[in-house]
Formats: structure tokens, C-alpha cells, sequence
């Protein structure tokens, strides 16, 4: 019996030997003051957090982030508005052409592509795009608006914009709005929305697929008539070469992913581009769309414009106001974000938010206006902002303490390290360790960084692969 207990207890011995051994090689990989990484792919976000008050009404007094000359204004004081609608818009200049070459580049660094798949891939969604377009083009050709009774004396409302929908029939009633002088429009058919006031100067949306509609007359003669808009138009002296250039473009896509799956078949080998140039080109096609979004101001919420301080043709500075919206019902958050934060928060921004008064619920909100002008508090310089909620909520009140986060960017999916397995040499060039084999102390890898998370994670653009071990050192 001793002898059975003796060996039990050597075995017990050898056994937690065993474990520690594996425990150190496992997580010290032969060094104890070791600790590994993989890189992976993740999103990468960076985000702001403050504190702010919720408000009955939102008042957004919308600016232009660049300079330049007034365009278009699409609204007037005391207009309906709904979220997104565009309100003023400046002058493109060069950006249309730039984008289209640019748009044009990205489109040559895809194609030469080392991966096969994604090559054949871009030409697919390059010309289902084209087909797209012709479709769409199609459909959005030649629109009129046929009345109910050829006895109409009107004048036939004028149909525009680009369709995005599916083909069928619209109609459209005209009825006497409930304040006096006003007038609604009612859609039936491919879309039952609900009623929306005429614009008396402008155009006035149809539905929720791009199409406008817009009275030659003064709208109130238009009482109590019921038009048709047809879509597509076959009777349209346009449909017939419209319909052609989509059947090109359906024989073009076919001809083309063809020919790409053919090239693939019979490639061995061949050239290809660093997944850092293609990130470029895609960089810069984001950066004009940027600039071209920074000319364009469109309504943060649904609600009434407030005043419109330009006119068509005046220069505007960047920054001052263009024109006020106030909120029709809801709430929204007002902050003072401190100066290092107010140049990233931008108008849009997605930003999360929780009430101290409902616990750990999230609601979900936009940043509708940032103030560029700054507000002394405590003799510190804040700027204000404003956020809309995103959906309603009976629970919200006036004066409640919220608590925000706000993604001013984000890159999806991206290989990235925690910010603490980066070093940096004496001229600033970052590295990380990278570990070759189990046990080993490391090789210095430069790397290129991209954006920082607001959770300690780091993109990495160039220089790493997804599945690379990186060694953090104590």
C-alpha cells in the first residue's frame, strides 16, 4: 500500500511539472516576460465621449465646411422638410471630372489585381453597375403625367429625377390642403406614403424612388384631378434608344465577365499591384466624394426651415451659417465638445447614447449641426453640437443627463494589433516584433499605421499579414 501511495504521488509530482512546462511555453513562449498576438481583421473605430443634456427641440443652423459659390437653394423659409432632402448646394467646379478620373483609376489598380476572384469580381459589380444605370436611365426616360379626364384644362404637371424603383404605374391625387392656399399631394400604386404638402416654387417628392413632380400652373387649380405617370414610358419618343442602350449594356456585362473568367482560366502567372496602391486609388475616389459631400447641405432631421441667409450665385465662407432647421416634434441632445474633439465631429457622424435615467439602454442618434464658432465655459473654449435621436421614445424628457459616444470614423475590417505591441525607432518609424517560430525573441518589422480605435487597437495598412504573431514585450 505505501508503494501504490508512493507512486501516486510521483505521478502527481511529474504531472504538475508537465503543467507548468506547458503553461510556459504556451503563454511565455520560452521568455517569461513574453506575451503574443495575432493579427486579425476587425472594424477599427474611433470615437468621442462626452456628456450632454437632451432638449425639447433641435435648432441646426447648417454651414458649408469649404468655401465656394451658391449653386442652387432648393427651399424657402418656412418649407417642410425631411431628412436628407438637399436644402443649398455650391458649385462643383473640377471635382465631377476629377472624380470620374479618379473613379477611372480605381477601376485600371482593380483590374491588375494579384487576386483572380476579386478581379472577376470588380468587372461583375462594374457592369451590373452600368446595367444598373441603363435600367434605371430606362425607366426615368421620357415621364409625363397623363390625366384621368382628357376634359383637364390644365397644364400636365412636369414629371423629373432619376428612378430607382421597379416598373409599374403611379397615381397621383391633388386635394385642397387644411390650411387655406395650401395644396397635398396623395400617392397611390407602386407606393401608398402619405400625404405631403405641394411646394408652391419648387418641386415636390414623389414617393420614395427619386421622381419629382412640379406644377406649371399655381397648384390650387390643380384641386380635386388625378394624373397616371407610367413607368417606364413606352409611348416616349426616347424609350426606343433607351431600351437599346440597356440591351447593350445587358450584352457588354455578358461579354466582358466572360472574357475575364476566360483570362483567369489561361493566367499562370502575371503582374500585379501592392495592396497599398489599390487602397490608394480607392482613398482617393473617397476623398473627392468627400469634397463633393462637403457642397451639398442636406436636411439632418425632418422639420421647417428656420431662415436661409445665401442666395444662388453668392460666395459663402466656410462655416457660416447657409440656412436654419428647426425640429417639428422628438428631442435631441445638445454638447459642448472640447477643441481637439470639434474638428473630427462632423455632421452625420452615427453617435450611440444612453440616459443616466434608463440604465444601460442604448439609443442610437446623428449629429445634426457643429457649431465652428467658439462658446467660453469656465473661460474654456467648447463648441456646440447638437444630436437628433433616431427614433422617438415616450420615455425621453427634457433636461435628462446623456451620455454619448460618437464614431467619428471607422475602418471595417482591417488588419489591426492592440497599440501596445507598436514601438517606434529614434526618427519615428513604427514596428512591431514579429515571431517567426514558438520561443523566438522577435524580428523588427516596420510597419505602416492607419487609424487608431478608441478601444487601444491600431490599423495596420502594409507590412503585416492576417495571421501574423506579434510579440509584446514587458
Amino acid at each position: 500500500m505505501n508503494w501504490i501511495k508512493n507512486n501516486r504521488l510521483i505521478a502527481g509530482a511529474i504531472g504538475l511539472v508537465i503543467i507548468v512546462i506547458l503553461g510556459f511555453v504556451v503563454f511565455g513562449g520560452g521568455n517569461g516576460d513574453q506575451e503574443v498576438v495575432t493579427v486579425e481583421r476587425r472594424d477599427v473605430t474611433e470615437a468621442v465621449r462626452i456628456a450632454g443634456t437632451v432638449e425639447a427641440r433641435i435648432v441646426s443652423d447648417l454651414g458649408f465646411e469649404t468655401s465656394g459659390i451658391v449653386r442652387d437653394v432648393s427651399v424657402d423659409v418656412n418649407d417642410v422638410v425631411y431628412r436628407g432632402q438637399t436644402l443649398v448646394s455650391l458649385g462643383l467646379g473640377t471635382l465631377g471630372a476629377e472624380l470620374q478620373s479618379a473613379q477611372a483609376a480605381l477601376a485600371i489598380k482593380r483590374a491588375e489585381h494579384t487576386n483572380t476572384t476579386v478581379n472577376i469580381d470588380a468587372i461583375r459589380d462594374k457592369q451590373d453597375t452600368l446595367v444598373a444605370n441603363a435600367y434605371s436611365e430606362l425607366l426615368s426616360t421620357g415621364l409625363i403625367a397623363e390625366p384621368q379626364s382628357p376634359t383637364y384644362t390644365e397644364t400636365p404637371p412636369i414629371i423629373s429625377g432619376r428612378y430607382t424603383g421597379g416598373e409599374g404605374r403611379y397615381k397621383l391625387t391633388i386635394k385642397s390642403g387644411s390650411q387655406s392656399g395650401d395644396t397635398d399631394l396623395y400617392v397611390f400604386g407602386m407606393e401608398d406614403v402619405e400625404s405631403v404638402e405641394v411646394n408652391k416654387t419648387g418641386s415636390t417628392p414623389v414617393g420614395t424612388n427619386g421622381l419629382f413632380v412640379s406644377f406649371p400652373e399655381v397648384p390650387t387649380s390643380y384641386y380635386d384631378t388625378i394624373w397616371y405617370v407610367e413607368i417606364p414610358n413606352t409611348k416616349s419618343p426616347s424609350y426606343a434608344a433607351a431600351y437599346n442602350a440597356y440591351q447593350d449594356a445587358l450584352r457588354e456585362r455578358s461579354r466582358a465577365v466572360d472574357e475575364a473568367e476566360a483570362e483567369v482560366r489561361a493566367q499562370t502567372s502575371g503582374a500585379s499591384i501592392a495592396d497599398a496602391e489599390l487602397a490608394q486609388a480607392e482613398a482617393e475616389v473617397a476623398r473627392i466624394q468627400a469634397l463633393i459631400g462637403q457642397r451639398v447641405l442636406t436636411a439632418p432631421f425632418n422639420g421647417t426651415v428656420a431662415s436661409i441667409d445665401v442666395d444662388p450665385g453668392e460666395s459663402v465662407n466656410a462655416n457660416d451659417s447657409a440656412v436654419s432647421v428647426i425640429s417639428n416634434d422628438g428631442f435631441g441632445v445638445e454638447i459642448d465638445l472640447p477643441e481637439v474633439d470639434s474638428v473630427k465631429v462632423r455632421v452625420g457622424n452615427p453617435v450611440s447614447i444612453m440616459l443616466d435615467a434608463l440604465g444601460e439602454e442604448v439609443f442610437t442618434g446623428t449629429v445634426v449641426s457643429v457649431s465652428r464658432s467658439e462658446t467660453l465655459v469656465d473661460g474654456v473654449s467648447v463648441y456646440e453640437a447638437r444630436i437628433a435621436f433616431d427614433k422617438t421614445d415616450d420615455r425621453i424628457s427634457s433636461g435628462m443627463t446623456a451620455d454619448v459616444s460618437i464614431e467619428t470614423s471607422k475602418r471595417p475590417t482591417v488588419l489591426s494589433v492592440p497599440a501596445r505591441a507598436i514601438k517606434y525607432r529614434e526618427d519615428g518609424t513604427p514596428y512591431v516584433l514579429l515571431r517567426k517560430a514558438e520561443g523566438d525573441k522577435g524580428e523588427e518589422k516596420e510597419i505602416v499605421l492607419g487609424l487608431r480605435g478608441s478601444d487601444g487597437s491600431m490599423e495596420v495598412t502594409a507590412g503585416l499579414s492576417e495571421g501574423d504573431t506579434v510579440i509584446i514585450a514587458e
